[in-house]
Parts: C-alpha cells; structure tokens; sequence
C-alpha cells in the first residue's frame, strides 16, 4: 500500500518531493495499485480531469486533500473547471473502469462566472464507475450528476451548490444540484448526511430516463 502525491503543478514521479500531475495521479497504470492513498497538496488545478483508478472491495484507492487528512490550514486542494461550454468540459469525470475509489475533502468547482447564457452550464463531475464514494467534498457552481450507468455511487457529508443558470434559449432557470438515476438489480446508490444549498433548480434530482427510479437511500440530507 504505497503513498503517493500530486500538486497543481507537479511534473514529477509521484513522491512528495516531486509530485504527480493531476492527470497522472488519476490514470491507472503508473504504478498505482490498490490499497494506495493519493494525496493531492493545496493548490487550484485548473482543468478537465478523467479517472480511471481500480482498487478492490477490500483495498479501496483514496484520492484525498492533504490538508483534510492533517486537519490544518485553511486553504484546500480545487480542482477548477472554468468553462461556460457545455460541451464535454467536466471538471472531474469517473469513467466507467473506475472502481472502488473514494474522493475525500476535495473542492471541485466551475469559477467561470457567467450565469445568462444560450445552453447549459458543464458538469462539475459525473460518475460513471463502480462503488466510488465521495466522502466530505465541497461541489460548487455546477450540477452533479450520477449516471445511471454508474453502479452503487455513494456521497457523504458533502456540499453541493449554485448549479445553474438563465437559458436566453429557453428563457428558463437551468439546473439541478445534484441529478441521480439508477437502475433495478445494480445496487444502491447512496446520499447520506449532504447539504443541497442555492441552486437555480432543486436540490435533488432523483429520475429515470426511462422507466422507474429504483434502489436510492437519501438520508440526513
């Protein structure tokens, strides 16, 4: 079970002293294996990152902030996607190889400040794997979304906030904080203990493209 670090800036190997890129950090294949923790320092990382870690049921990957697992400073590890497009510009998305990694103490945002526009604001981060958690996250200014083809996606005690914005197309408030689907005979998915605050549409989004909403626990929230 090793140990490993990225920073906004890093170029390195991985170690503390040269870390990772974000997009390293994330793509399987590096010499991540399962059971690992990565840490990411302080820092804003601007940009549109995939992740395709795998770890096991027994042996989770952790990709976390350093500063949330030491508990002190005041400044945080931000993954940015500063986009107004809706094509395509997510700031983190879980791709469906992903498996059995938790997020913890992470801030994803979209600091792109305008909200009148023709067409949706991007996603701040869509999840498409299988059994990932995210544990203690802030997502800020854009909507979440848990694909329906993600398999027993789970959040806990997380923000998710100012999603949105006015459509001219439509003339119409645009989006959900948070939408969730999923589907019978693949698991639960989980939102336990998480606060929806200020979005252009509702807090919570639970919805089928078709047919019934099946087997997701909301509590606490």
């Amino acid at each position: 079970m090793a140990t490993w670090y990225a920073s906004a800036t890093g170029t390195g190997n991985g170690s503390l002293a040269s870390p990772w890129g974000l997009q390293t950090a994330l793509t399987m294949g590096n010499g991540q294996a399962a059971g690992d923790t990565i840490y990411l320092l302080d820092g804003n990382y601007a940009g549109f990152y995939t992740c395709n870690l795998v770890g096991t049921s027994g042996a989770r990957i952790v990709v976390r902030a350093l500063s949330g697992a030491i508990g002190v400073g005041a400044s945080r590890a931000t993954i940015d996607g500063s986009s107004a497009a809706n094509t395509n510009n997510i700031a983190l998305t879980e791709l469906a190889a992903c498996a059995f990694v938790d997020f913890r103490d992470l801030e994803i945002i979209n600091s792109n400040g305008t909200r009148v526009q023709s067409g949706a604001r991007p996603q701040l981060a869509r999840q498409s794997g299988a059994d990932c958690r995210y544990i203690n996250c802030i997502f800020r200014d854009g909507q979440v979304s848990p694909q329906q083809a993600g398999v027993r996606t789970e959040f806990y005690g997380s923000l998710v906030m100012n999603s949105g914005v006015w459509r001219t197309d439509t003339s119409s408030r645009y989006a959900h904080n948070l939408y969730m689907q999923n589907r019978s005979g693949v698991g639960t998915k989980k939102l336990l203990d998480c606060i929806s605050l200020f979005g252009f549409g509702a807090g919570l989004h639970l919805y089928s493209d078709t047919g019934d909403v099946h087997n997701i626990l909301v509590e606490g929230c």
